[in-house]
């Protein structure tokens, strides 16, 4: 009985489930002709298929002729819209009308739980970049990184998905078992005559 009260609680414990998966369509985008005045936009299809919201962030590099310029430089947009974005890449309008812009300067996009969103990106050189600038052409490189947000409970700890109740049935089991072997009489063994 024991035995089974053991199986019984280690079978329904679970623990951390493996989180959904969130593809980034294409992970890296490459902006070329970029120039003071000059921006170049492409876009970028998330798949959130979790129940769980996610987070896009983007890290890049300009380059030029002349090597790779200061992180400061290179500006970036993000707009979002429900639709694959149309006349692109001169002239990027969302279908669906419901187009937002959460953020700017490589930051940190919040996309919604079971959908698809696809994301504008539009890159450019920093309005006070200077007359260094002026006369030449750079390439954005941006790498897209896309992960599920952990919910954190009421209580402030991340949620792991264990089973809390099937862990102390276990706990539990092997307490009374303990408790059985120690307090067992024990017998003497016999002898043989």
């Amino acid at each position: 009985m024991i035995a089974a009260l053991l199986l019984a609680g280690v079978l329904s414990t679970t623990g951390p489930q493996p989180p959904v998966p969130v593809t980034v369509s294409p992970a890296h985008v490459q902006l070329t002709g970029i120039a003071p005045g000059v921006r170049r936009a492409a876009q970028v299809e998330i798949l959130n298929s979790g129940t769980q919201g996610a987070v896009l962030t983007v890290s890049g590099q300009l380059h030029s002729a002349a090597g790779t310029a200061p992180a400061d430089l290179l500006r970036v947009d993000l707009a979002t819209c429900s639709r694959p974005w149309a006349g692109l890449p001169d002239t990027p309008v969302c279908p669906a009308g419901d187009e937002t812009t959460p953020g700017t300067d490589l930051a940190a996009l919040q996309l919604p739980p079971a959908a698809a969103t696809y994301v504008l990106i539009g890159a450019g050189l920093d309005p006070d970049a200077g007359p260094g600038a002026a006369g030449q052409t750079w390439t954005a490189v941006l790498e897209l990184t896309a992960v599920q947000s952990v919910v954190e409970p009421d209580g402030g700890l991340a949620s792991t998905g264990a089973n809390v109740i099937g862990t102390a049935l276990a706990a539990g089991a092997l307490l009374a078992a303990g408790v059985v072997l120690v307090a067992a009489p024990r017998r003497a063994p016999r002898r043989h005559r």
